[in-house]
């Protein structure tokens, strides 16, 4: 076909006079302007298709190639920001995306910000092509590299290509199963002290009654949460204690470090927030220019830097921590490692780790309470084996498909790429186009909305059990590193807390989802992040 319309161009140019329409009387003056007009469109077709031509991707599969503008998607509804807005104010957040998909299929585009070019993905073949065989060639976008870059060093959450596989690498001997093992003893021993506060807090409420299997009382157990995991990472990662849950107890300041990020990632957003995360995408040159928002970037990176140093400092690496693993493998190789790179990792361990696993843990918690007789029955199962039953792996599945702590990915084409769909079709993606894939819709694929966690108890192929899973920790070489740290740590906390106490909705407050930097709980009507319960000592 683009060779037909290039050859028919060519051989019309000569011929121009005879395209002016001869039943309408055209005055001489515009008789040269129009044939140079249609001259110029005839030109102008045959450089098009000249460039298509010399850009387009090698096809040697012979597939069948869509381009962007054959996509189904969304009308923009702003001219300025696309849809990007829409999906910020989202409520409840991934709602649209959702939506979208069963609309439009498993491949569609829609305008962000100026403009640009937005595809979502979630056919298993294009997944496979962007998350794994050409996952170098999809980095995360610019923008956002350079905002945790800032914030955080050139840690294995922002790094890419060569230096992501080292770093990767260097980083996977401190996950393992045999290191893993040894992390157990410290979630149970965190998990034991929030059992043990917990039963101090019953004690002193007048409607707990005696025992504290009164009424109960109200507690917020995401802010719980927060100060086990992140004793959690810095004991496991590094070999430090916060003394977060002990500053919980008695009631005294939480740690600087502690202070910082939950500043940084506790917040509903505001506008400002949302045109710097928008624009970033098309134009990272944003981070540069001075406002209050980009110095408030640059005084929490200080903050950060001089905080993780003294924790390097206080910290005891003689233990198998994931850090002291790491330098332990360097020095043993003999290549080193660089101390801005030991204080990137800590920085990324610490923002990566425990705000996703304490929202899980939260979120397990919370629909445990609406749920009365999913949690009796996992109670029951707890207290008659020593071992984790099956059901509770189900219910934390079940957490993390209705809640992920991440809705989506985002990944930048770098050059022009054939991404295939399946069924010898193939989508033509420009350099610059921004992927999304949809997390939250990956995870709910084929399943009903409501809570369900009996539905993984059902037998499946062992590696299809495993996919079910996997979406909420992403896939492929960059699929969440900390995965099965995180999993046991909930798994940990989850049955230490149920088999001592029950859980109900705190009377007429209603819970919803917002994001942050991950989808947590909040009371309707407030801005930071609470999940208050009605806890009792269990029957």
């Amino acid at each position: 076909m683009t060779i037909s319309i290039y050859a028919l161009s060519i051989a019309l140019i000569p011929y121009t006079t005879l395209l002016l329409p001869t039943n309408i009387p055209i005055p001489t003056s515009l008789i040269q302007p129009l044939i140079a007009f249609i001259s110029f469109l005839l030109l102008s077709t045959i450089l098009s298709h000249t460039y298509d031509i010399l850009r387009r991707p090698a096809n040697p599969q012979k597939y069948k190639i869509i381009r962007y503008r054959d996509l189904p998607g969304p009308r923009a509804t702003s001219l300025i920001w696309g849809l990007e807005k829409d999906l910020y104010d989202d409520s409840p957040p991934g709602r649209l995306l959702e939506r979208w998909s069963k609309e439009y299929g498993g491949a569609y585009r829609f305008r962000g910000v100026f403009g640009a070019k937005n595809i979502t993905l979630t056919t298993p073949a294009a997944l496979h092509h962007v998350l794994t065989t050409s996952v170098y060639l999809y980095p995360k976008p610019l923008g956002g590299r350079l905002w945790l870059g800032n914030l955080l060093g050139q840690g294995v959450l922002v790094s890419e290509g060569q230096v992501h596989a080292r770093q990767r690498k260097q980083l996977a001997r401190a996950f393992t199963p045999q290191a893993l093992r040894g992390q157990h003893a410290i979630f149970e021993r965190l998990a034991e002290g929030v059992v043990d506060a917990w039963k101090s807090l019953l004690a002193r409420s007048p409607s707990s009654g005696e025992g504290g299997e009164g009424e109960g009382t109200t507690i917020d157990v995401q802010y719980w949460a927060n100060r086990l995991s992140l004793d959690a990472i810095g004991l496991a990662g590094f070999g430090y204690s916060f003394g977060s849950l002990e500053s919980a107890v008695e009631g005294t300041e939480q740690h600087p470090l502690a202070r910082t990020f939950d500043k940084l990632t506790d917040s509903s957003g505001t506008y400002a927030a949302f045109v710097l995360r928008a624009v970033l995408f098309v134009w990272p040159g944003v981070l540069r220019i001075p406002s209050k928002r980009t110095r408030s970037i640059g005084e929490v990176r200080n903050s950060l830097g001089g905080e993780v140093k003294r924790v390097r400092r206080e910290a005891d690496q003689e233990g198998k921590t994931v850090i002291g693993i790491l330098e332990q493998q360097a020095a043993a190789e003999g290549s080193g490692i660089a101390d801005e790179e030991v204080e990137a990792q800590i920085m990324t361990l610490v923002f990566a780790g425990y705000e996703t696993t304490s929202t899980a843990i939260a979120w397990a918690l919370y629909e445990l309470a609406l749920h009365p007789s999913s949690q009796s029955e996992l109670r029951a199962q707890l207290r008659l084996s020593p071992d984790y039953p099956l059901l509770l792996d189900a219910v934390i599945r079940e957490t993390l498909r209705l809640h992920p702590p991440v809705l989506d990915l985002h990944r930048m084409a770098e050059q022009e790429d054939l991404v295939p769909l399946g069924e010898g079709k193939a989508l033509w993606v420009e350099r610059g186009t921004v992927v999304y894939v949809p997390l939250n819709v990956l995870s709910n694929e084929g399943r009903e909305a409501r809570w369900n966690p009996e539905q993984w108890l059902v037998p499946t192929e062992g590696k299809e059990r495993e996919r079910d899973i996997q979406w909420a920790f992403s896939d492929g070489p960059r699929v969440c590193i900390g995965r099965a740290f995180a999993l046991g740590e909930i798994r940990t906390v989850v049955a230490a807390l149920l088999r001592e106490f029950e859980f109900a909705p705190e009377g007429e407050k209603e819970v919803e989802p917002f994001y942050s930097f991950v989808v947590r709980p909040r009371v309707r009507g407030e801005r930071g992040s609470t999940l208050p319960l009605r806890v009792r000592r269990a029957a």
